[in-house]
C-alpha cells in the first residue's frame, strides 16, 4: 500500500498535537495532571480554611496563600493559549514554510515513512498502539517512534478504512509475537 499527499505547515502542527496527545494518554507524565489538581485542591482547602476560620488569618494572609494560586493559573493558561503558536513556529525553523511532500510506504513487513531529507522505517513488529482521531491516524512503534496520516492524504473512506484495518491487523500479528496477545 502507498500513500503520496501533500501536507501543509497547519496539518504537520495538528499532527504533532495530536501524536503528543495520544502519547501522553499511555504515559504517567500525561496523568500528572492529576497531581497538578491535588495540589491545587490543598491550597484551596488552606485559603478556605483560614477564610472561615474566625480566628484565623487576616486578609493580608489569605491573599499571601492565594498569590500562588493565581500566579500559576495565569501562567498556565497563557503558555496553554500560546501552545499552538509555539509549536507552529517550531515546527517552521525545522521543517520550512511548506507544502510538505509525504510518502508512505507499507507491506506485511515494513512501515517507510519519507518526507524532505528524512526517511523514517520501522518494521511492523514494533508497532504498538492505533488512535483513530477526528483528525487522522496516530500510531506508535516501540520503543520510540511515532506516525501520523491525516484525513486528506485519503482519496475517500474507504481508503481509510482499508490503511486503518491494515494497521490494526499489523498490531494483533506484533501482539502475538511479542507475547502481549
Amino acid at each position: 500500500m502507498k500513500l503520496s499527499y501533500t501536507q501543509t505547515l497547519d496539518e504537520m502542527t495538528t499532527g504533532s498535537f495530536v501524536l503528543s496527545e495520544a502519547i501522553a494518554r499511555r504515559t504517567v507524565l500525561g496523568k500528572r495532571w492529576v497531581r497538578v489538581a491535588l495540589v491545587y485542591g490543598v491550597v484551596l482547602l488552606v485559603s478556605a480554611f483560614n477564610l472561615l476560620n474566625p480566628n484565623g488569618a487576616e486578609g493580608s494572609g489569605l491573599m499571601f496563600l492565594l498569590l500562588p494560586v493565581v500566579l500559576i493559573t495565569v501562567a498556565f493558561a497563557v503558555t496553554h493559549l500560546k501552545a499552538d503558536a509555539i509549536r507552529k513556529n517550531q515546527l517552521r525553523k525545522t521543517h520550512g514554510d511548506g507544502p510538505f511532500l509525504m510518502d508512505i510506504e507499507v507491506d506485511d513487513t515494513t512501515f517507510q515513512f519519507r518526507t524532505g531529507q528524512q526517511e523514517l522505517r520501522f518494521g511492523w513488529s514494533g508497532v504498538a498502539w492505533l488512535d483513530d482521531t477526528p483528525e487522522g491516524l496516530a500510531f506508535g512503534f516501540h520503543p520510540q517512534g511515532y506516525a501520523w496520516i491525516p484525513n486528506t492524504a485519503f482519496a475517500d473512506d474507504d481508503e481509510r478504512t482499508a490503511w486503518k484495518t491494515h494497521i490494526e491487523a499489523r498490531i494483533a500479528d506484533a501482539e502475538k509475537l511479542r507475547g502481549d496477545a
